[in-house]
């Protein structure tokens, strides 16, 4: 120890943030998070890899805020907290028969906006407005 006192306040202080960040991590505002219907037949499947491949989800109705439904993308893990992940990360879109999907770039709908009416196997490849694709680009998306 530091004959100065600063070895003890570091100590402490270095404690004290350690302790916050412990109870910051545990926070979450569960009014914004949503988990979206199982019930039903699912209109769209999302996909975290090219080719239908990864950690996936059944949607059966509109999303309207994605940043808002619990997923993989984005999950933090902090001193063995985990922090909820997202799904602004989807990159192929599986739909059911005869199901179309208007995707929109910003949140309720709003925003550039294109409708798909067969599978994506890789959003990379389809021309849109996050860096010239629809990869991690759907903030919202509704069905028809």
């Amino acid at each position: 120890m530091s004959s100065n006192g600063i070895g003890p306040f570091f100590a402490r202080g270095a404690g004290f943030i350690v302790i916050v960040l412990f109870a910051l991590a545990g926070c979450s505002d569960s009014s914004s998070t949503t988990t979206p219907s199982t019930t039903g037949t699912a209109a769209m499947t999302a996909f975290t890899l090219s080719g239908f491949r990864g950690e996936s989800m059944a949607f059966t109705a509109d999303v309207t805020h994605v940043e808002r439904v619990n997923g993989p993308c984005g999950e933090i893990v902090f001193t063995g907290v985990s922090q909820r992940g997202t799904w602004l990360c989807m990159t192929s879109l599986q739909l059911s028969t005869g199901k179309q999907v208007t995707v929109y770039a910003l949140p309720d709908f709003q925003g550039p906006s294109t409708t798909f009416v067969a599978d994506v196997p890789d959003l990379r490849l389809v021309d849109g407005p996050c860096g010239s694709t629809w990869h991690h680009c759907i903030r919202s998306f509704r069905f028809r």
